[in-house]
Order: structure tokens, then sequence, then C-alpha cells
């Protein structure tokens, strides 16, 4: 927790400037619709949607799950396509490091979009990407996000996400860890920036 409020206070600024980046790329290129990778693409996903606002932009925002050698839920992809364009959908996360969910990602859109027959892309648009793996990113630069110190602390108290029986991946609530949730914190101080 030190080494989050300690990065947050040293790195806002440029965090708020990727997130501006980012967000006006989405805007020239009209992906309107964010899908935050759960859970570290879920705070950016909020900071985009909030972003574009500021821009004139209302985007509709979702977290969808991403499992290692399970893929994307197909399920939630599926629910978000029966009600947006296939073209307008982005995949949000924070970060990318050896590209181990971009190649996830990719793979798994493409059984996707041939068992549908959609033209989801599955490029993944991120804040920084030292790895070079991301699609689109704000930034190659190697600095250290204030998120990816938490896990479920920052990104509205819900656990990994987990292959169900039901179809969609499922989260945990994890209300026992709300007192030292630092979420909302997070995203009002990151907007205050953007703002200023």
């Amino acid at each position: 927790q030190q080494l989050f409020w300690s990065t947050l206070e040293r790195n806002a600024d440029n965090v708020a400037r990727d997130v501006i980046c980012l967000a006006r790329y989405l805007k020239s290129h009209n992906k309107t619709v964010l899908l935050s990778l759960v859970r570290g693409g879920r705070p950016i996903g909020i900071l985009l949607k909030r972003t574009l606002a500021l821009l004139g932009v209302q985007a509709a925002h979702y977290a969808v799950s991403i499992i290692r050698d399970h893929g994307i839920d197909s399920k939630a992809l599926e629910f978000v396509l029966n009600r947006h364009a296939d073209t307008s959908i982005a995949f949000i996360d924070d970060w990318t490091g050896k590209g181990v969910i971009a190649r996830e990602l990719e793979q798994s859109v493409e059984v996707f979009n041939t068992k549908f027959q959609a033209q989801v892309s599955s490029a993944l648009h991120v804040l920084s990407d030292p790895g070079g793996f991301a699609a689109i990113a704000a930034t190659r630069l190697d600095y250290l996000l204030p998120n990816a110190m938490l896990n479920a602390t920052v990104s509205g108290l819900v656990s990994r996400s987990f292959l169900t029986t039901q179809g969609f991946h499922g989260v945990m609530a994890l209300p026992d860890l709300s007192v030292f949730d630092v979420s909302k914190t997070f995203l009002a101080s990151l907007m205050n920036t953007i703002h200023n």
C-alpha cells in the first residue's frame, strides 16, 4: 500500500498524460465500446470512459474476463456484440509485459470471429507497453503504474476471474477487503490530474 501511494504521487502526471493520449486515439478511431480485461484493465477502462466523456464521446464500458490457456469469455463477448457494432470494440488493459495476454486475446478472438462470423479486432490497447506486444499503446516507456501495485483493492473489490459451468466466467466479490479499498480514490485522484 505504501508503494501504491508513493507511486501514485510520483507517476500520476504520466498516467494522466497517457490516459488522455489513448482516449484521443480511441475517439479518432470511433472505438466507443471499451472492454476492460479483468482485473487490471478495469480501472483504466473507467478512466478512459470518463476522459472520453470530457472529449464529448459517450463510450460504453464493460469488464470481460480472459484466462490464460482458456481465452476470452466468449459468452460475455457475445453479449456485448448483441448490443454494439463489432468495429466499435476496443480491448483495454493497463500494461503488457511478456505478451502472454495479447497472444491469448488474439487467438481466442480469432476463434470467436470464426464461430460468430464477426469482425471484432483483437487489438490490445494499453497505457504502457515496454515489451512491444500491444497493438496500441500510449507509451513504450517502462514506468510503474500505481494500480499495478494492488489487485482487488484498486479494481472494485473483485477476485481474479475463473471458469464456471454457466458459460460466463465468474468473479467473487471481496467485501472483507473494503477497509483497504482505494478504487474510488485512485480514480478520483487521476481524474483530478486529468482535469488539471
